[in-house]
């Protein structure tokens, strides 16, 4: 029988999820805007800055600069999950936080389209994914939980990890202090 430590360890499933979820915040993920879990590099600064000049202004350059130097791992909040999926699990992208290793992450892999928050509750609804509001939450962990235009991770413990913006970077979060309105699963998770 499968316990949930086993499942931890196994790609794809909601517990590995939530697992490589909250190493990654706990190293200090940063956000940035249009990124799926990607090295802060030099070349996607002025990648990103060229296609989002609103959200990479000139007050905030010192900031992607210092996390240049980390040479952190960045996301924004769908990203998260996108680059999860597109990095077959997060392989090989603890070890490279802070440090000059690579990793692969390959685009729209291992079945998870390039959606943004919104649409991805739109996908999981049209494949029939399990959904609703969120008093009706179920308490399984690996869920999404969103509001319009941002969405999270359900990690147990009343507990929520999300990439919240720029100021605030990955954070662990309560379910209840922030307005989440719907919950869902996501159609590439093996909820068991």
């Amino acid at each position: 029988m499968e316990t949930t430590q086993n499942r931890a360890s196994i790609p794809f499933t909601n517990e590995h999820l939530v697992a490589f979820l909250k190493k990654l915040q706990a190293l200090g993920s940063p956000y940035w805007y249009g990124t799926c879990i990607y090295k802060c590099k030099q070349s996607t600064l002025e990648s990103k800055t060229k296609q989002y000049p609103s959200h990479y202004t000139s007050s905030r350059k010192s900031r992607y600069e210092a996390d240049v130097t980390a040479k952190r791992i960045s996301s924004d909040c769908i990203g998260a999950i996108k680059g999860y999926m597109w990095t077959n699990g997060g392989e090989g992208v603890l070890e490279a936080f802070g440090t000059d290793k690579t990793f692969t992450n390959k685009y729209k892999s291992n079945n998870c389209p390039d959606k943004s928050a919104n649409g991805m509750f739109s996908y999981a609804k049209e494949m029939g994914m399990d959904w609703g509001t969120i008093d009706t939450m179920p308490n399984i962990i690996g869920l999404g939980v969103r509001y319009d235009g941002h969405v999270g991770v359900y990690v147990g413990d009343g507990l929520v990890v999300e990439w919240r913006g720029f100021k605030y970077g990955s954070q662990i979060t309560r379910l209840n202090d922030r307005n989440w309105t719907h919950w869902y699963k996501f159609p590439f998770i093996d909820y068991r």
